[in-house]
């Protein structure tokens, strides 16, 4: 065989490869497209796996952010209520710093400034609310593991951030819609979902929710996702019989340049009253976000807490309140003592505390 026609089967051989793989890819494609969502239904839950994806990205994660509440029960305050927090997550790991600022009256001397530092680990979780000799705790690894109820009690804390609103996860009352699609059948559900563009011409997806206990032809639920910014929720209503909207979510999608990763930078969120005006209005955007970060061996542990010495840890039980006393050393907190709280009540303070 000649150079030239060996070279010219290379080719082709490289060329039939070339197209095989195109095809294979173009088959994955069409396989994962909304395409092959047969109906408006098979189309929602084809949305609502890729918001999930979408959700699994931010599993290992900091940020910082500022979140402002400017009406509340009905009422606009003068002076907002505002969050300023840092979250830390490696799930099911979480840790975070949340100071809220309140401001009464124009006297500077109305403002109050609560910080709460909290955490789920491995086998333990607190929390402590930062100035309490008896900080709110649910655990110390001398103590004994946590219960399911303690980890759930600081983790919906850390879980209730704004954050996660783009994907349909934030504490609100539309919060378990992904769960509700799943069990459709038992809970009267119907969803449809449709291609559609905003003003602008850009390309969105609405999934509309009916419910039998919701009167009449229209939906109660509507949720707009956008295929472009890596199918985050970018809207939501939900209403009541009678067309009343009851609240309204808004999500602005922004993508970090370093890993190309979609998350939501800004939501607004408002209430509204039965009979017209607003009940609650709220405003949250990221300051800082890091994805796949590094963290110390004790991010997740009591020690992230930065309890001082003689701090007091309270552990509920059904049977008893345990007190475990800590003090801060090099190596990180050490159990003083640990006892009954009838008893703690009685016993002089640990010397060197």
């Amino acid at each position: 065989m000649k150079s030239s026609d060996a070279s010219n089967s290379c080719l082709a051989t490289d060329f039939r490869w070339a197209r095989r793989g195109i095809l294979f890819a173009l088959l994955a494609m069409i396989l994962k497209s909304p395409a092959h969502a047969e109906t408006p239904e098979e189309l929602a839950k084809f949305i609502f796996e890729q918001n999930d994806e979408a959700r699994l990205k931010l599993d290992k994660i900091s940020f910082k952010f500022t979140e402002q509440f400017s009406v509340q029960g009905g009422t606009k305050l003068d002076h907002p209520i505002v969050i300023n927090g840092e979250y830390k997550q490696a799930a099911p790991q979480s840790w975070g710093h949340i100071s809220q600022k309140t401001q009464t009256t124009d006297d500077p001397a109305s403002i109050k400034v609560d910080t709460t530092v909290l955490y789920v680990g491995e086998r333990t979780s607190g929390r402590w609310d930062v100035g309490t000799i008896n900080p709110n705790g649910f655990e110390h690894a001398d103590v004994a593991e946590p219960s399911r109820r303690e980890h759930a009690l600081v983790y919906s804390q850390l879980q209730a951030s704004s954050l996660w609103a783009g994907f349909g996860t934030e504490s609100s009352s539309a919060s378990q819609f992904k769960e509700q699609m799943k069990l459709s059948e038992a809970c009267s559900l119907r969803w449809h979902a449709e291609r559609i563009k905003n003003n602008d011409g850009h390309e969105l997806y609405l999934v509309k929710r009916f419910s039998k206990a919701h009167r009449g032809p229209e939906p109660d639920l509507l949720c707009w996702f956008d295929p472009n910014a890596g199918f985050l929720l970018t809207r939501m209503q939900f209403r009541t019989s009678g067309e009343n909207l009851v609240d309204e979510t808004t999500v602005t999608p922004a993508m970090d340049e370093n890993s190309k990763i979609w998350y939501p930078a800004a939501v607004e969120q408002t209430r509204y009253l039965p009979g017209g005006g607003v009940s609650a209005a709220s405003s949250f955007k990221v300051d800082e976000i890091r994805f796949d970060p590094e963290f110390g061996p004790k991010q997740f542990t009591a020690d992230s807490l930065g309890l001082p010495n003689g701090a007091k840890l309270l552990r509920l039980s059904a049977d008893e309140t345990i007190v475990t006393t800590l003090k801060q050393t090099e190596d990180g907190l050490k159990v003083i003592s640990r006892q009954p709280m009838h008893r703690a009540a009685d016993s002089p303070v640990p010397a060197g505390l």
